[in-house]
């Protein structure tokens, strides 16, 4: 559900809201700071953080016209210690879970769709995806 109109929630940029969100939120910023970076991190980055990447955008349409627009988030938490992961995967779905003010214009709804760990690197991957609507 959005409140707002269809121009003002275009969601090309949903990774900025959804990185301010996890920069707001104490539990997920005492574990990684401001260590929370879009599509990659920088080469040799250490200790835990985040990488987020839009998976998926489209909108719906009726006979009348476009009704919604929404997408799909990942947010991945990648940590060299298997329960810092899965306990930054859990901070991250209590800080994003729910409604959320992303603009003066816009509010969105942001859903767990799916989840999925991982270990690539020596390092713990838990890559949950949102739906935002």
């Amino acid at each position: 559900l959005m409140n707002c109109n269809l121009s003002s929630c275009q969601k090309w940029f949903i990774g900025n809201a959804i990185r301010d969100i996890l920069v707001e939120d104490l539990d997920v910023s005492e574990q990684v700071g401001e260590h929370i970076y879009p599509l990659v991190a920088p080469e040799n980055t250490k200790g835990d953080f985040i990488v987020y990447l839009r998976q998926k955008y489209g909108r719906e349409s009726v006979k009348q016209g476009i009704y919604e627009d929404k997408c799909e988030v990942a947010v991945i938490a990648i940590s060299e210690d298997y329960d810092r992961a899965c306990e930054l995967a859990s901070n991250i779905d209590a800080a994003l879970s729910g409604r959320h003010k992303v603009s003066t214009e816009c509010t969105v709804d942001i859903i767990l769709a799916d989840s999925i760990e991982s270990f690539e690197d020596n390092k713990y991957i838990e890559t949950l995806v949102f739906s935002i609507q």
